[in-house]
């Protein structure tokens, strides 16, 4: 089941490398931060960057999850395993399917490119090409897109990569 950790913002990698180094593997699947590929231009360049998609958590694959909070406590970073009163409570199944169909193996959601039709954004290709939910907000500048999801038992914002390369009249 996959757990999700809050932790200093900033600091996403450096936890994931500390549970990877001090948790054992017997009890942690795996430890993970998603993540997104945005595209942006620098003195005429066009370059790719990767970014944390959910600032401030991790993912934990873990089938023993009080065994696993017991070794954070170890982790000199401020760490806390969401939960409920006093029960941990896993992601939902369809926050789980939403990362695995989105991101890649490596957890990364590639970069998203599409254009637009009157007001309407149609995404072709990338993680999310086919995609038909309401986009927030697109800044085609910076060429992100803002999408509203339910993840952590909460609505949340989620900023990804998103180019839009044409618009279409009619």
């Amino acid at each position: 089941m996959w757990y999700v950790i809050r932790v200093p913002t900033g600091k996403e990698e450096e936890v994931k490398n500390l549970c990877r180094r001090q948790i054992d593997k017997n009890l942690l699947n795996d430890c993970f931060c998603p993540k997104y590929e945005s595209v942006y231009k620098k003195k005429g360049q066009r370059r790719i960057v990767v970014r944390i998609l959910f600032p401030g958590y991790l993912f934990l694959d873990t089938d023993q999850i009080e065994l696993v909070h017991e070794a954070l406590r170890g982790i000199p970073e401020l760490t806390k395993v969401l939960k409920t009163g006093d029960e941990f409570i896993p992601i939902t199944t369809e926050e789980q399917a939403f990362v695995i169909q989105h991101g890649n193996a490596e957890h990364v959601f590639e970069m998203s490119f599409g254009y637009m039709e009157g007001d309407e954004v149609i995404i072709t290709s990338g993680a999310f090409a086919g995609y038909q939910g309401v986009l927030k907000h697109v800044d085609r500048h910076n060429r992100y897109g803002v999408m509203e999801i339910d993840m952590f038992g909460r609505i949340t914002e989620m900023q990804f990569g998103l180019e839009i390369v044409s618009r279409v009249e009619g």
